[in-house]
């Protein structure tokens, strides 16, 4: 918590870890091996894609300026989609946002999908769950919805899959900004959070 790289530190660092308990317990692989190279050469990835996170997240933020928003996302991204949903919009943005697994979107949420709206935004990355995103984001855009696609693979095509929320992470940090720029959004005012208790006995909130 000491670290202003409170997202991607920890999960760098649990990858890290991750290979070096697997060569402790004898279980090396070519794929390990592949895997720890990614890791070491990603932070000089990660600072070459810096400006087109960036711009992507510039040109992206207008077609999120409307009412239901919906994030969706899977496989190695699924956490920072689940984060953008609940931290950047709802808790940053103080806007109404949900959040599915793009695999899951089939069965029964895409109900709700209608001309205009919701509005979805998919994170996609580069690992197997692909196809059910770019299914996903074919249904939406051919019902009507508003469909806002951060494509890791435009970003870093080579990258490897496990690396996908890393990956995107930076655009969206990107797209908190410019959508509360847009909005006027103070993100360090909270109504609720770090100002009144949530329970009678909490001593921290």
């Amino acid at each position: 918590y000491e670290s202003i790289a409170l997202y991607t530190s920890p999960a760098y660092l649990t990858m890290m870890l991750v290979v070096d308990l697997a060569r402790e317990r004898g279980e090396g692989s070519p794929e390990l091996d592949k895997f720890e190279k990614a890791l070491e050469e990603l932070p000089g990835q990660l600072q070459a894609i810096a400006e087109p996170s960036r711009q992507m997240a510039e040109r992206l933020a207008p077609e999120l300026d409307s009412g239901k928003l919906l994030v969706l996302s899977g496989g190695a991204a699924y956490t920072l989609g689940y984060m953008m949903a609940y931290d950047m919009f709802g808790e940053f943005l103080k806007e109404y946002c949900a959040y599915i697994h793009y695999g899951e979107f089939r069965h029964g949420p895409l109900e709700i999908v209608r001309p205009g709206e919701p509005t979805m935004l998919f994170l996609v990355g580069n690992d197997r769950s692909r196809p059910f995103a770019e299914a996903g984001i074919q249904f939406a855009k051919g019902n009507g919805a508003k469909t806002v696609v951060f494509d890791g693979r435009e970003l870093l095509p080579n990258a490897h899959p496990l690396l996908d929320a890393l990956v995107l992470y930076q655009a969206q940090l990107w797209l908190l900004y410019y959508m509360a720029c847009r909005r006027s959004v103070d993100l360090e005012n909270y109504k609720y959070m770090h100002v009144v208790p949530y329970a009678a006995d909490d001593i921290y909130f």
